[in-house]
């Protein structure tokens, strides 16, 4: 079989913390690392929390899941609910920098978890079945899992640019304002 090239996934999911800790070195000790748009958005704060629960809670565990199965079996495996606001404890227990340091470590075990599967192009195809979704593919959840960090990303750029958002007329220009 042939084996499955994780470079692309590895590249946008190794980076992520790189990218979340530049933005907490040029925001450290703002209001932007606080700031909701709106009472039940996230913060910066509430986003680390949440990625470093997905790391936890989501991501390995569910691939896990899926690579436990008989593939010959048409019964695939159904996923444990995931609690997108469980992270919220983290924010009690840690201090941001801690936040940001823990999301380091915890992805750097995802990644070196994901890479020691040995994954290959025919386990793209298996199957798990999501609470809420029905059946996906582990080909989807990978691909989600890169779409959740940019989708993350995206969202603290958003957020700090609401700070900013009195532009004018320059307001069409500006996408990131239109979102």
């Amino acid at each position: 079989m042939a084996e499955l090239d994780l470079t692309p996934y590895l590249t946008i999911l190794r980076s992520t913390p790189h990218r979340i800790g530049a933005i907490h070195s040029a925001l450290k000790g703002s209001e932007f690392l606080t700031y909701r748009v709106e009472p039940d958005t996230f913060s910066f704060i509430d986003i680390m929390a949440h990625l470093i629960h997905g790391e936890v809670d989501d991501w390995i565990p569910r691939i896990q899941l899926i690579l436990g199965q008989d593939p010959s079996a048409n019964d695939p495996p159904t996923f444990v609910p995931f609690d997108r606001f469980a992270g919220d404890r983290l924010i009690v227990e840690n201090t941001i920098v801690e936040l940001v340091d823990l999301f380091f470590v915890r992805r750097n075990q995802s990644m070196e978890t994901l890479v020691n599967f040995g994954l290959e192009e025919h386990h793209l195809e298996w199957k798990g079945i999501h609470p809420s979704l029905g059946e996906v593919t582990l080909q989807w959840l990978l691909n989600t899992w890169v779409e959740h960090d940019l989708s993350h990303l995206n969202q603290i750029n958003r957020v700090i640019s609401t700070k900013f958002s009195d532009v004018g007329p320059w307001k069409e220009y500006l996408r990131i304002l239109k979102e």
